[in-house]
């Protein structure tokens, strides 16, 4: 009896330790705990056409488990003059990081001629994660011009704690009078009249704001004569927002030329929206301001320029609006308008900063 209890307690000790070696029980690897939301926390430059101004600006990486050895992210950021990334994807663990990897769908003339790879790394450190875009080919697809992934270090917010913190709530007699916010732009009416290109300005103080008038032309376009006029705001009251409040998305927030010839066109600067939920901050917009500014293709000039921004559209309280598209109305309180190549959602209602002789 006792040998054989002893022969059934070998035998146990030696499955145990069979069992321990085999490699189907080895052990499981456990991965860190990285799932959540890391920030960035920088400053950005805007040029407005005149001078520079430089802003704060948050990033946000967020971080999911998408099980063994797999994680999910999305990433948003925001660059100088409004340039953003905007990626999201599946990211699996290869050696001490988290690897994303896919085909880069670009215009061969664009990639030199290469199919290319986007390949970023994410690196876990110190309640940290820094991207690494390795040969720069993620960022040729998710960023804009001057925007970039490589390098950027995202700090881990833990519950309770954020890097963002909440402006004040404008007074209820407040406009949203932005600092080179343009309004009412139209055809400059002969206001530029050099042979070549034109740029003037002047300043009109009208109380409580500075308005500058800026007009740009050019009187040798093809076939048609291009002249630009608009208006915008230098300075604000004390009781005004300031550009640091989170703004609806699609609202112009600066115009400047393209180059030194009017018919090259016009540029801008946007806001995309992110952090905005005070809707009822629209009404407090000045009259004449601008949102969903886009080339557009209209019989006139559709043989000079082309619709390089066909598909562009904006949200706007959970709808969707596009100044091209006859199908689509405008913003409740916004009017469509055409000038050139152009066309914007101009505001109907709201402050009037502007005198009446403008």
């Amino acid at each position: 009896m006792f040998v054989s209890k002893a022969k059934q307690l070998i035998q146990i000790v030696l499955l145990v330790i069979a069992f321990s070696w085999h490699p189907a029980c080895g052990p499981v690897h456990v991965e860190p705990q990285v799932a959540g939301e890391y920030l960035r926390k920088h400053t950005v430059s805007y040029f407005d056409g005149i001078k520079t101004h430089e802003f704060e600006e948050i990033d946000k990486l967020v971080i999911r488990p998408a099980g063994r050895g797999r994680l999910s992210f999305a990433i948003d950021t925001v660059a100088n003059n409004g340039h953003t990334c905007s990626m999201d994807g599946e990211a699996s663990r290869v050696g001490d990081h988290f690897e994303f990897r896919e085909p880069v769908d670009l215009d061969l003339d664009l990639a030199g001629g290469k199919s290319l790879e986007c390949v970023l790394e994410l690196r876990v450190a110190d309640q940290q994660i820094e991207l690494r875009d390795i040969n720069h080919n993620c960022r040729l697809y998710y960023c804009g011009m001057r925007a970039k992934l490589d390098g950027l270090i995202f700090q881990r917010v833990t519950a309770g704690q954020t890097l963002e913190t909440q402006p004040a709530q404008p007074k209820e007699d407040s406009v949203l009078a932005i600092p080179g916010l343009p309004l009412r732009l139209r055809p400059g009416g002969g206001c530029a009249v050099h042979a070549d290109y034109s740029r003037s300005s002047r300043v009109i103080a009208t109380s409580p704001f500075k308005i500058e008038e800026i007009c740009f032309g050019d009187t040798k376009g093809p076939d048609i004569k291009h002249d630009f006029k608009w208006f915008r705001i230098l300075g604000a009251p004390v009781n005004s927002l300031q550009i640091s409040y989170p703004l609806p998305p699609g609202l112009v927030l600066s115009i400047y030329p393209r180059s030194t010839l009017a018919r090259d066109g016009l540029r801008w600067e946007e806001t995309t929206g992110r952090g905005f939920v005070e809707w009822s901050l629209i009404e407090r917009l000045p009259k004449f301001t601008m949102v969903g500014l886009k080339y557009c293709r209209t019989p006139k000039y559709t043989s000079i320029i082309p619709n390089v921004q066909e598909k562009k559209s904006f949200k706007w309280r959970e709808k969707v609006y596009d100044c091209a598209d006859p199908e689509k109305t405008a913003p409740p309180g916004f009017r469509r308008v055409f000038l050139y190549d152009y066309c914007w959602f101009e505001k109907t209602t709201g402050p009037d900063i502007l005198p009446e002789s403008f």
